[in-house]
């Protein structure tokens, strides 16, 4: 069952603001008599549901827009002139019409109301003309053109970020073929000769075992080489900066208001670019997790350096093990990726609530950090 919502959620909060300038047209109808006051608190009711509906159902705002004018004409005509101010109402309505004969029609409707008004009332009793009629009409015919300027701002952004999409994925599906292509020409020959010269050692160990340990040891020396490249390859697939990274993550759980606190030093991480790489990806989708599911207000992220063994913690203080209930692809993803460098993903439930993600990888020799980082 679909849960009730007074305007879309894309709105955010603007629709309410705009309805904290109906409180005094709402006040002035309890000072009329009983039958005007009922009777005006309908047509206000009549009001707030065509305005609600024109955020629900924006294609039919011309319709929307006429009908609130004539509320606001029967406001005028009937209670006071001073109600002919909720016409910022229709005004706000016209950016989102398509169509200068709509914008006309609204135009052509608010200056008659305005002239009817000065015209049935006395212009004395409006305290400063300029202020209390004139400007508030030149606002209501700048309105339209002011939301509409935002209104397509707010489309280009909208197409700019979908076009900013559109590129991210041609350019990951240009680096597919590119990672294809490398892995083809690196391991296709590589492979075949190491075959080749396994059948040969195979044919000279009885013959010539001492040529066969010869042979042997270049097949390991070009599964050395091989295996280099390999992860050469898999470290420029998505070759990730792990302080950049942070960055990143601070300004996304800020954005999502959870607070973040970093603890020790990442550069621990940083000797070895596959290694970097791998970690900066888990780091990512371990707090992608907590903002997505968590519910959690905080997080604290915690680089360890032990004994043979480096460490980074990710502590939230969210729901707890209803996150981790099942295991999606991006936590399936983290530990393949841990594999490929003998790393360990595991979780536990925190005391005071939330959880721990925590991700152990072996500490690289001098030798071993040069290769991944060649």
């Amino acid at each position: 069952m679909k849960s009730f919502r007074l305007f879309p959620e894309k709105y955010q909060y603007m629709p309410l603001i705009w309805l904290i300038y109906l409180s005094y047209p709402i006040y002035m109808l309890a000072s009329e008599s009983l039958l005007k006051e009922v009777l005006g608190y309908i047509m206000m009711l009549l009001f707030l549901v065509i305005y609600r509906d024109s955020f629900w159902r924006p294609k039919y705002n011309a319709i929307h827009m006429y009908l609130e004018l004539a509320i606001i004409y029967a406001f005028t005509l009937i209670y006071s002139p001073y109600f002919f101010y909720m016409g910022f109402y229709p005004a706000n309505l016209v950016a989102f019409i398509e169509g200068k004969n709509q914008k006309m029609g609204f135009a052509a409707s608010i200056t008659l109301l305005i002239t009817i008004t000065v015209w049935l009332n006395d212009v004395e009793m409006f305290s400063g003309l300029f202020f209390s009629i004139i400007a508030p009409y030149i606002i209501m015919m700048c309105l339209p053109f002011v939301m509409s300027a935002q209104v397509k701002y707010q489309d280009m952004q909208e197409q700019l970020s979908v076009a900013n999409q559109q590129i991210k994925e041609l350019i990951k599906r240009e680096e597919r073929q590119r990672i294809a292509r490398d892995l083809h020409d690196t391991l296709g020959q590589t492979l075949s000769l190491i075959t080749l010269k396994s059948e040969l050692v195979e044919k000279l160990v009885r013959k010539d075992p001492d040529r066969a340990i010869q042979e042997a040891k270049d097949i390991a020396h070009t599964s050395r080489s091989t295996l280099k490249q390999v992860r050469e390859i898999v470290a420029d697939m998505k070759v990730v900066k792990l302080m950049d990274e942070i960055e990143d993550i601070e300004s996304l759980l800020q954005s999502a208001n959870i607070k973040v606190r970093v603890i020790g030093e990442a550069k621990v991480f940083t000797a070895n670019k596959l290694h970097e790489s791998i970690i900066a990806m888990c780091l990512k989708e371990s707090v992608t997790n907590i903002v997505k599911h968590s519910q959690a207000t905080s997080c604290t992220i915690t680089f360890q350096e032990g004994q043979g063994i480096l460490i980074l913690k990710v502590t939230d203080n969210g729901i707890g093990m209803k996150v981790m209930s099942k295991k999606g692809n991006g936590i399936i993803g983290m530990q393949e990726r841990l594999q490929l460098i003998s790393g360990k993903w595991e979780y536990h439930e925190n005391p005071s609530g939330g959880i721990s993600i925590v991700i152990s990888v072996p500490k690289l020799k001098e030798n071993d950090a040069l290769i991944g980082s060649a």
